[in-house]
């Protein structure tokens, strides 16, 4: 299991990540999410832990959901996200699909 550290600096990269995509600085950033850059700074270096709450504001600054920033940054994990998501949206999908997909949330979710 990663430590608490290697936890921090991986959220701190997703947020990063999040936030590059948009185009944003990390002053912009932390301004819509009513933080303060040099702390918006600290977390996305993994220096600093943030609250759950600070985490949910990041998140709707930026327009994702909260479980965006828990998710790989790296291009592969993106479009295994998005691949699950699609699945998932799909009205003509039938339940054993879904619980198919079910499986593979919960597999992927469990890779170390």
């Amino acid at each position: 299991m990663p430590s608490y550290r290697s936890f921090l600096r991986d959220l701190g990269a997703r947020i990063r990540d999040v936030r590059r995509r948009r185009g944003w600085s990390q002053e912009e950033l932390a301004h819509v999410s009513g933080l303060s850059r040099t702390f918006m700074g600290t977390v996305e270096l993994g220096r600093k832990a943030a609250s759950l709450a600070t985490v949910h504001r990041i998140a709707e600054a930026l327009g994702v959901p909260v479980v965006e920033l828990f998710l790989p940054s790296n291009a592969a994990g993106r479009d295994i996200v998005a691949r699950i998501e699609a699945m998932l949206t799909d009205r003509r999908r039938t339940l054993p699909e879904l619980r198919k997909a079910e499986d593979l949330v919960s597999a992927f979710l469990r890779k170390p």
